[in-house]
């Protein structure tokens, strides 16, 4: 009797824990599903495109500063970018897809990134209303209900300053912006703090060039110069460039320092400078998408977002001691000493080998001559690794580069063409091709000879190239003809950058010693994918067909195609 007692009490200890867990596990279910309620939701707009490195180092120093919250506290990210400057999209579709893509999502911020994406905003106060806002990194602004504005102007004064007190002897500063509103706004404030500079110091302001002009002008500064570089992104001609890539190739041509005012150009070939970081902005968007407000007084947006930043290779570059440099600052490229990285496992060493000498001595030296024939054996596979590595990618780009335009050669482009099309067939998606032909281009060849017709062919191909986004193919198909794939472009997108690249090509001029300018002009085919049944050479077939019906209708136009019906350009 007492045994079945005990054992009826057993089981209903037993029951009653289970029922305790149970509740325990629904308590916690509910806790996690209040948390993922409680998620704060917030969409970012940035100005440009994920490729540039200033954007990339926003979202590193942004991911940094989330990662070290809890999951639970973490706020949820939407990203959208305008990838201004290279795509050009209207308010209105912009506007409508922001709207459709998010209309079932309710959210709580929205932050615009850099000028573009904060005049977007102002242009649409009645998108995401239920949201508060907030602009990052602009100059100007409108103000509105329920906005928030961190302005981030340039110390100009600052940022001149510098480069005359890390070098003593420099007799001439030239500053490079551009012709935008920002360049000249910049440009006026370089004039105004030219008298602050020391005694026999000149200041130069070049805001008006081509590409090619300014690589050629900063090439030829004399010894005693320096060049201080703002984020260039046109030139007079309306050619694009990433300024990343500008400032890389001022530093490989000039022979002189170059400074600059961003963090991200940092490891590109400046020495540094009075710096935006990059990584800073990052940090600050992401408190904010916490639902914290920041200082937004210049001081305070200054001291969070800015600071003295250097490339300690280009420091001993240009033999600029550290003593010059203002403090506080942060230096990178700069390898630490053995002692600072190994100091403790120094002591360490040092008071093993007061007790045991003779032992740790000798363990020592077999320890160093087996890591030296280690570290040589790394150091000749890693050599060989890259050869061959380098070795392939020019075997690979040979097969695939058409030699003089160095764009894709006809099977490349046919290869992007074919799977470009598989993906637009299998999801659904638009995409659109040009076909391209320089006007009267056996005219060329024959008045000012086949050099002159290369160089043609050349510029052709870069201007395609510069007007295009990553994504998109050109490649060259014959002699003076080009084909250029569009994904995610549906036909009147696709008119529009053929009607961008006909424009740039007309407005080129190749200088030539004996005929003194040629200018030249192209006429385009635009097709669409119309169906399920259509392979790339009807694509082509049908661009081909409006390019010839755009050079029996007179040349330099562009021609497109709707379903087999025809409309000029």
């Amino acid at each position: 009797m007492d045994g079945l007692l005990t054992t009826h009490l057993v089981r209903a200890m037993m029951l009653s824990l289970r029922l305790l867990a149970s509740v325990g596990v629904c308590m916690i279910m509910a806790g996690q599903l209040a948390h993922a309620a409680d998620h704060h939701r917030v969409l970012i707009i940035y100005s440009w495109h994920d490729q540039m490195p200033w954007q990339a180092g926003i979202r590193a120093g942004m991911q940094e500063t989330l990662d070290q919250l809890p999951e639970s506290e973490r706020p949820e990210i939407y990203e959208e970018r305008m990838d201004d400057g290279r795509i050009s999209v209207s308010d209105e579709v912009l506007s409508l897809y922001l709207q459709k893509k998010y209309a079932n999502v309710n959210l709580d911020l929205v932050i615009a990134e850099a000028q573009s994406a904060a005049s977007f905003l102002l242009r649409h106060p009645d998108l995401f209303p239920q949201a508060n806002r907030y602009s990052i990194n602009v100059a100007k602004h409108g103000l509105m209900e329920q906005s928030h504005i961190v302005t981030i102007s340039e110390d100009v004064t600052r940022e001149l300053l510098t480069v005359t007190q890390l070098l003593p002897e420099c007799e001439r500063v030239v500053a490079v912006v551009d012709y935008s509103e920002n360049g000249q706004r910049i440009k006026n404030g370089l004039l105004a703090a030219a008298p602050l500079l020391p005694r026999g110091v000149t200041l130069e302001v070049w805001d008006n060039f081509s590409f090619d002009e300014l690589y050629m002008r900063a090439s030829q500064l004399s010894r005693g110069s320096a060049i201080l570089y703002f984020p260039t992104q046109h030139d007079r001609n309306g050619a694009r460039k990433i300024p990343r890539d500008v400032v890389r190739q001022l530093s490989q041509t000039a022979p002189v320092p170059v400074f600059g005012n961003r963090d991200a150009f940092l490891g590109y070939g400046i020495v540094g400078g009075y710096s935006l970081s990059s990584r800073n902005e990052g940090g600050l968007i992401a408190q904010i998408a916490q639902g914290i407000t920041p200082a937004t007084d210049a001081a305070s947006v200054d001291a969070r977002l800015k600071g003295y930043m250097f490339d300690d290779q280009q420091l001993a570059r240009w033999n600029i001691p550290n003593r010059l440099l203002p403090t506080p600052n942060t230096v990178i490229n700069r390898e630490d000493s053995i002692w600072t990285r190994y100091g403790w496992q120094i002591g360490l060493s040092l008071a093993a080998i007061l007790l045991e000498a003779l032992l740790i001595a000798a363990l020592i030296r077999s320890l160093q001559q087996r890591k030296t024939a280690l570290g040589q054996l790394a150091q000749e596979r890693d050599i060989l690794e890259q050869r061959v590595q380098e070795r392939t990618h020019e075997l690979e780009k040979l097969a695939t580069t058409d030699e003089l335009t160095k764009v894709a050669n006809r099977r490349k482009f046919l290869d992007v063409a074919l799977a470009e099309l598989d993906r637009a067939k299998r999801y659904g998606r638009p995409l659109s091709l040009l076909m391209l032909d320089i006007d009267r281009f056996k005219a060329i060849n024959d008045t000012h000879g086949h050099a002159c017709g290369d160089q043609v062919i050349h510029m052709m191909a870069q201007t395609c190239v510069a007007e295009l986004r990553e994504i998109d193919c050109v490649g060259r198909i014959g002699g003076e003809e080009f084909a250029i794939v569009l994904p995610e472009v549906d036909l009147d997108a696709a008119r529009l950058v053929a009607e961008r690249i006909r424009g740039t090509v007309e407005s080129l001029n190749l200088a030539n010693a004996k005929a003194g300018s040629i200018r030249f002009t192209v006429s385009v085919g635009v097709s669409t994918l119309a169906g399920g049944a259509d392979s790339i050479a009807t694509v082509m077939e049908r661009a081909d067909a409006c390019l010839y019906r755009a050079k029996e209708r007179g040349r330099w136009r562009a021609t497109i195609t709707v379903a087999g019906q025809r409309q000029l350009g």
